[in-house]
C-alpha cells in the first residue's frame, strides 16, 4: 500500500500537482517511520520484561525444586563413631 501511494505521489507531480503529490509522498514515508520506530520499541520493551523474568528470583528451575542432601558426616558422629 505504500509503494502505491508513493508511486501515486509521483504520477501526482509528474501531472502538475506538485503539493498534494509531495504531501502523499511525505505523509507516506512518516508512517511507515512511525510504524518502524513504534515497532522497534514495542521489541525492545518485550526483551527487557523477557529478561527481567528470567532473572527473576520467582523463577523456579527443575533442579531448584530437589531437597538438599543432608551432611552425612554429622550424622555418623551422633551415634557414637570415632572421630
Amino acid at each position: 500500500m505504500a509503494l502505491t501511494a508513493i508511486i501515486g505521489g509521483g504520477v501526482l507531480i509528474a501531472l502538475g500537482k506538485d503539493t498534494t503529490g509531495l504531501t502523499a509522498i511525505v505523509g507516506t514515508l512518516a508512517g511507515l517511520v512511525t510504524v518502524f520506530v513504534y515497532g522497534r520499541r514495542k521489541d525492545a520493551e518485550e526483551r527487557r520484561e523477557k529478561r527481567s523474568e528470567f532473572a527473576s528470583p520467582q523463577l523456579r528451575l527443575p533442579y531448584d525444586e530437589t531437597a538438599p542432601e543432608t551432611d552425612r558426616s554429622s550424622r555418623a558422629n551422633d551415634r557414637g563413631a570415632p572421630a
